[in-house]
């Protein structure tokens, strides 16, 4: 009986054995890497402690405006109401990624961490709903 037993064990392990190794460590997505460098970029950013900062903020897509303007920020907080802060425009790179958007590419200032360029394509099957932002000409006030 134990002979049988052996017999039918085997297959169990072997099948146990592949199912687990199915279970293993994921392979990378193509949004990995723009998830380090996000998070690289934050903490760049945050190590500045900028709260009173100006800069050129313009996205381009399909949408009725998209000419540059320029934004300004004290303590904290946008002067003119609707205007995005450096962290709201982390925040919607991150929320792409957060969403498994088919496209992310981002480029961030070497010497402040903040997005200098991204692009964000949510869906590949959608038409019109990719957008690119670029902020430009930081500077402090």
């Amino acid at each position: 009986m134990g002979g049988v037993a052996a017999l039918t064990s085997r297959p169990l392990g072997l099948l146990l054995a592949a199912l687990l190794a199915a279970c293993g460590p994921t392979s990378p997505t193509p949004n990995d890497g723009q998830r380090k460098a996000l998070r690289d970029a934050q903490a760049l950013w945050a190590s500045r402690r900028l709260t009173d900062y100006s800069y050129t903020y313009r996205r381009l897509c399909f949408c009725p405006v998209t000419a540059p303007v320029r934004v300004t920020v004290r303590g904290g907080s946008p002067v003119e109401a609707g205007r995005p802060r450096i962290e709201d425009l982390f925040r919607e790179i991150e929320s792409a990624l957060d969403r498994a958007a088919h496209e992310v590419e981002a480029t961030y200032d070497p010497t402040f961490g903040y997005p200098t360029r991204y692009y964000i394509d949510l869906d590949a099957r959608t038409v019109d709903e990719e957008q690119t932002v670029e902020a430009s000409d930081l500077e402090r006030s």
